[in-house]
């Protein structure tokens, strides 16, 4: 017990350094400061920065304004007509391909000769093997299966059984083009148009100036639960606490982005990206300024590193303490008797907001999810792979093909990060303790036990 309330101190003791140079807070020699008084200062250095507080009618309805206010979103509420971020261009490099899912349809995104973005669905037009299985070589995305090549926006660019010269007429290849979806690369992050390619408008991306001088932290989050859940929660509570006062900014870019802005410098932005049913994943990206102190601490070698650890563990720890939460509100919107719109006043006005455009986008086109071809949800067709054994099979699939793709492999579906970290720091606490201790034990105890046994002989 002694043990995990020194832990506890000393993690709070860190994130009390990290927040204080994150918000250039000041603190003065032999003074004992705690959580609660950071909070309540950065409360007051924001008031302070706004001046005078507004009554609370002005600022709710300031707040709802710039939430639905963005002259960016569709006319109409809609699944489809919309932009989604599926990654970050992390996931593409050194010719990597990156397979995902958004609602429910398998789909794999790669860069191509030109270093574009490339979007397809995850099916060789050819023999319909997962591409994902596949690799990129120069820009082109082969198939595992029997070699067909794919490069800009999914074009077939090389068939190996099809000879392109000596013949009279040079083949035809663009009946063999996989089902390719409008894709780019903005603002760091990798963006899809769900809907028909000839109706992407890259105009509705949203826009949002990236402040100059602030330490970015990116955080991948998995949740065994529909994307809405998630939004509302998002809505109701950023992940970064600090900020969740009467400065903080809440602000919903349709269908499913969250940001929160703070007069302290703190802001963050969370995708909800709708993987398939009872599964979404949440691109978070905060931005800290960067104050005099913070800009040192970044300068030391391993700092930046570090701090990105801290806030990514800090994010998988207030995803762990609100995923119950979440869970709860999603398993009880099965039951007939509970509404799936909250009702005004039983939870905050943003919620009620996103819940009417999601009822009345749902009125419009009707199931949001990728529909097999026979009007079904699509689900996996064989269950899920169980038998580990290599000479069962077919060789080489069991080793390569992942079904549920994108793995959920973050907190707070899989503690296993987490975990990680929080084993790594007692450890290394537990270190910073006992060898100490041990020094102190031996140099005050070994002279006297000596000193004992020299006057009994």
């Amino acid at each position: 017990i002694k043990f995990q309330l020194m832990t506890n101190v000393v993690l709070q003791m860190s994130e009390l350094a990290f927040f204080t140079s994150a918000y250039k807070l000041h603190m003065p020699r032999n003074s004992r400061w705690t959580l609660n008084d950071v909070r309540m200062t950065l409360r007051l250095n924001s008031e302070l920065a706004s001046g005078a507080r507004k009554s609370p009618e002005v600022e709710k309805k300031d707040t709802c304004t710039a939430s639905f206010g963005n002259a960016t979103q569709p006319e109409q509420p809609s699944f489809l007509h919309a932009w989604y971020a599926v990654g970050i261009p992390g996931q593409l490099e050194h010719g990597k391909l990156f397979a995902t899912q958004l609602f429910g349809e398998p789909l794999v995104l790669y860069r191509d000769a030109q270093e574009g973005i490339a979007c397809v669905r995850d099916v060789c037009p050819h023999r319909s093997a997962p591409l994902s299985m596949g690799d990129v070589q120069g820009g082109v995305l082969r198939c595992f299966y029997h070699g067909w090549g794919f490069g800009e926006q999914g074009k077939c660019v090389n068939v190996p059984t099809i000879s392109l010269t000596g013949s009279k007429a040079p083949p035809n290849l663009d009946r063999f083009c996989a089902t390719a979806y409008a894709a780019v690369e903005h603002a760091g992050l990798l963006w899809v148009w769900r809907g028909s390619p000839l109706t992407a408008d890259t105009r509705k991306l949203p826009r949002h100036p990236s402040p100059d001088q602030t330490f970015a932290v990116v955080t991948m989050l998995d949740y065994a639960c529909d994307w809405p859940f998630v939004v509302e929660s998002s809505l109701e509570s950023p992940f970064w606490r600090f900020h969740g006062d009467p400065s903080n900014v809440a602000r919903f870019d349709l269908p499913n982005v969250v940001r929160h802005y703070d007069v302290s410098g703190v802001s963050e932005e969370a995708h909800a990206v709708p993987i398939a049913p009872y599964r979404t994943r949440v691109i978070l990206r905060q931005r800290f300024r960067e104050g005099p102190i913070l800009s040192k601490l970044l300068k030391i070698p391993g700092a930046r590193s570090l701090l990105t650890n801290v806030v990514r563990n800090w994010n998988y720890r207030i995803s762990l303490e609100d995923y119950p939460a979440i869970q709860s509100r999603a398993r009880n919107s099965d039951k007939a008797d509970f509404p799936q719109t909250p009702k005004p006043g039983s939870r905050s006005e943003h919620a009620c907001h996103f819940w009417e455009w999601h009822r009345r986008a749902r009125e419009r086109e009707g199931q949001q999810y990728f529909l097999r071809w026979d009007g079904r949800i699509a689900e996996p067709r064989y269950g899920p792979q169980t038998d580990d054994d290599d000479v069962v099979g077919t060789f080489g699939l069991k080793k390569n093909y992942v079904q549920n793709n994108p793995p959920a492999e973050n907190a707070p579906a899989c503690y296993a990060p987490y975990k990680e970290f929080q084993d790594a720091t007692r450890a290394a606490i537990a270190g910073a303790i006992t060898v100490p201790a041990a020094t102190l034990t031996w140099k005050t105890v070994a002279p006297a036990v000596g000193a004992m046994v020299g006057a009994d002989m």
